[in-house]
C-alpha cells in the first residue's frame, strides 16, 4: 500500500510549484515509493476545501501556506481535526516581527528558509523511515543553513548548529512593557503577574475561555504574548516551565480550539 501525502501550496506559489517544486517533489516521491497529490490555493479556504476532500485517502500532510503561516488558524484547527503528520515548509524564514506560524504546535516539523529544497527535506521527515531508501543531498552552499525545529515537547534542532530560524517570535503590537521598548515599535507587556506565571494562572485563563467570559481570539493573542516573554527570561513557577511553554503554543495555534482540546489542555496543568 503506497504512503499518501498531501502538498498544499499556498498563495503566488502557482508558477514556482508547477515548474519546479513538484518536479523535484516527484522525483523525490518515486524514490521512496510515495504518492503525491498537489493542489495550490492563493486562499486559505481553497487549502481547507483541498484537505476536506482527500483528507481520509491520506498518510500525511506537507503545507506550505505561504503569506497565511502567521494567521491560518482555520487551517492550522483543520490540520489538527485531521490527525494527520504534518509539516510546515516556508521557502524563507518567516520574519521575527510577524511573530510565529498559526501551525505551531500543529505540525511535527516546520522547515524554514531552505528554499525549495525544504520540500524535499520535509517530504522526507513524514515519510516513515523504512521507506527512507535514497537520501537526496541539498546542494552545497557556502551559506549557513538554518536549522529544521521539531516540535516535540520544547523543539529540538535536526543536524548541525545553525541559526535558527523557525519558532521565533517577536512581541505583538499592543500594550506595555517592562523595562525599554524594544527597536523599531512600542513594547508590550502580556498581562502576566511580575512575580511569575503558574499552571494555576494558565489554567484560570483557559477556564474563563469555557465560560465564555474571554474571547478565543483573546486567549490566543495572550498566549502568544506570555510565551514571547518566556523565551525573554520572564519568571515561571519552577519545574514546570517545559510544561507551560507547550499548552502556550497550543493556545496560540488554535485560535478557534474546540472545547475538547481546550479541557485537554488545562488537565495537563493539573497540580
Amino acid at each position: 500500500m503506497s504512503f499518501a501525502v498531501l502538498v498544499l501550496h499556498g498563495p503566488n506559489l502557482s508558477l514556482l510549484a508547477g515548474e519546479q517544486i513538484d518536479p523535484l517533489l516527484a522525483k523525490r516521491a518515486a524514490e521512496l515509493g510515495v504518492e503525491l497529490i498537489s493542489v495550490q490555493s492563493n486562499g486559505e479556504p481553497g487549502l481547507l476545501d483541498a484537505l476536506h476532500e482527500h483528507a481520509e485517502d491520506l498518510d500525511a500532510v506537507l503545507v506550505n501556506p505561504g503569506a497565511l503561516s502567521p494567521s491560518a488558524f482555520a487551517l492550522a484547527e483543520g490540520l489538527q481535526m485531521t490527525g494527520l503528520p504534518v509539516v510546515e515548509v516556508l521557502l524563507k524564514a518567516l520574519p521575527v516581527e510577524r511573530g510565529p506560524s498559526s501551525l505551531t504546535g500543529v505540525a511535527k516539523h516546520h522547515v524554514h528558509g531552505l528554499g525549495i529544497d525544504g520540500y524535499v527535506k520535509g517530504l522526507e521527515l513524514l515519510v516513515p523511515e523504512g521507506r527512507q531508501r535514497v537520501t537526496a543531498p541539498l546542494e552545497d552552499s557556502d551559506e549557513e543553513e538554518p536549522n529544521v525545529s521539531e516540535v516535540r515537547g520544547r523543539g529540538k534542532s535536526i543536524g548541525r548548529k545553525k541559526p535558527t530560524v523557525a519558532l521565533v517570535t517577536a512581541a505583538p503590537t499592543r500594550g506595555k512593557t517592562i523595562g525599554r521598548a524594544p527597536a523599531g515599535g512600542r513594547a508590550i507587556t502580556p498581562s502576566v503577574p511580575s512575580n511569575q506565571l503558574t499552571r494555576v494562572q494558565v489554567r484560570e485563563r483557559i477556564k474563563q475561555r469555557l465560560k465564555g467570559t474571554e474571547t478565543a481570539a483573546g486567549l490566543a493573542q495572550w498566549a502568544r504574548e506570555t510565551w514571547t516573554y518566556l523565551q525573554r527570561g520572564a519568571p515561571v513557577e519552577a519545574g514546570a516551565k517545559e510544561l507551560i511553554e507547550n499548552v502556550l503554543l497550543t493556545l496560540m495555534a488554535g485560535a478557534k480550539a474546540s472545547d475538547q482540546i481546550l479541557v485537554a489542555q488545562m488537565a495537563k496543568l493539573d497540580p
